[in-house]
């Protein structure tokens, strides 16, 4: 990754970009090299982990996608912007 420690930050107001992990188990690893491209292009990236209602990991059901989303909308709140 490119990332610098004391890099400048960038004006105005950057766009956001909310990214869901996938499904099985799906490393976090496995967007890291997306995020990582957007965030050159002046990207803020935000990501959330899959898991499911009751269990740690997400089933293909209504209520499980109900709580991605639900999780999303979380970041959505709570970063600036």
């Amino acid at each position: 990754m490119l990332a610098r420690e004391g890099a400048g930050v960038a004006a105005g107001p950057l766009p956001l970009v909310v990214l869901g992990q996938g499904l099985y188990y799906e490393s976090p690893l496995a967007q890291a090299v997306l995020g990582e491209y957007l965030a050159s292009r002046g990207f803020v990236v935000a990501t959330a982990p899959l898991l499911g209602t009751a269990k740690p990991e997400m089933e293909l059901s209504v209520a499980d996608l109900e709580t991605e989303v639900a999780d999303l909308d979380f970041l959505l709140r709570v970063l600036p912007g």
